[in-house]
Formats: C-alpha cells, structure tokens, sequence
C-alpha cells in the first residue's frame, strides 16, 4: 500500500466498525490505525487492530485525527457526535467503498462523517447529510436527500424524489416508492414497502407501511 494514505481511526468496534475495517485495509486512500470504544477495555485487540480508548481520550488535545463513527443507531451516532463536534483537532471525512457505484459522481454530494459501503448504487443528483450510513447493497434514486445521521440498512431501495430526514432508521430490504417524504426521527421496518409520507416521529411497517399503534 502506498505511504500516502491518511491515518483513520474508528469509533466503535462493534459489528459495523469490524466491517468498516475489513474493506478499509484494502482502500487506497485510508489506512485504519485504531478503535475508540467506550464499552471495550483501552488495548484491546479487535480484528489485529488497537482499541485506543473511548470518547473521553478522543477530547484530549493532540494532533489531527481522522475519525468515522461506526454505529448504526441514528440516535446514539448523533450523540458520539455531539459529545465530540467541539474539538477542532478532530476531522470527521466521508468514506466510499469502492465497490460502491457513484453513476454521476459530480451531481452526488457527500457530507462529513457519512459512509456508503459495498455494493451500494447512487444514480444523480443526491445529497446524503453528515454522519449517513448507507449500508450494503443499497440503491438511492434521483433527486434524493437523506439527512444528517441517517441510517440505511443493507440491502434497502430509495427511490427518487425521496426526502428522508434527520436521524431515521430504515430497516433491512425496506423499500421507499417515488415522492415519498420520511420525516425526522422515524423509522420503517425491515422488508416494509412505503408508498405514502411517514410523519416524524413514528414508527412504520408491513407491505404497504403503516404506523405501529401507540398503546
């Protein structure tokens, strides 16, 4: 690999982290250098790689680091996020597997600290917000935005003109039709199909999607 490649660290050792790492060796871009984990003893070995500590040595003044935070619960990456967005030393890039496929590259913004990973097809004219985990095998359509802490579990369609907001979960194989709005915090179920808007907030399943009743 080439000496040129920038040092990243990632927040979580976890399952999505172990992933990220896997496909991370191998980009010619990125060379991961460590762990942070909250929940997993500093100097643990995770998949050859050290865990360096948690969130609280992360706020520890020092040089530039790299960081992507590797979690898939919208709520709790915002809240790393937060606990971690005040210190300048701390870079938060956007990473692309490169087995994902970015049809038009120039009319496909990325924000901070987002992911797209294997397999996963961005057709144009797309915006994916800060922290967005777009996970495998994943499609998002035309003239979509998917906002800041996002995230898109494997194998889900997005179709186009879709806005999907701030912080939602969308479930494994869960399909999102034309024009449909998804609104902030919400999150729609595994295999679920949404053909109408989703409002804030709420919780959607089943083919065609409907709200969970609160009791």
């Amino acid at each position: 690999m080439s000496s040129a490649r920038e040092p990243l660290s990632i927040f979580g050792a976890g399952g999505l982290g172990k992933e990220i790492l896997s496909w991370l060796r191998l980009s010619p871009e990125w060379e991961p250098v460590g762990f942070f984990d909250d929940a997993i003893d500093k100097g643990t070995i995770v998949k050859g790689l050290q865990v360096q500590g948690g969130a609280e040595d992360l706020r520890k003044p020092g040089r530039k680091t790299n960081l992507i935070i590797a979690i898939g619960d919208p709520q709790v990456k915002q809240r790393v996020f937060e606990s971690l967005r005040e210190f300048q030393h701390l870079n938060f890039p956007a990473v692309v597997h490169p087995g994902a496929r970015l049809e038009d590259a120039s009319g496909i913004v990325i924000d901070a600290g987002s992911v797209v990973t294997s397999g996963c097809i961005l057709t144009t004219d797309i915006r994916v917000g800060m922290h967005v985990l777009i996970n495998l095998a994943c499609t998002i359509g035309h003239d979509t935005t998917l906002g800041d802490f996002t995230s898109i579990m494997p194998g889900a369609s997005i179709a186009g003109n879709v806005s999907i907001g701030r912080g939602v979960m969308i479930g494994a194989g869960a399909i999102v039709n034309n024009g449909v709005s998804v609104g902030d915090g919400s999150r729609v179920g595994a295999g679920a199909v949404v053909v109408s808007d989703v409002s804030p907030g709420s919780t959607v399943v089943g083919v065609p999607a409907r709200p969970i009743q609160k009791k």
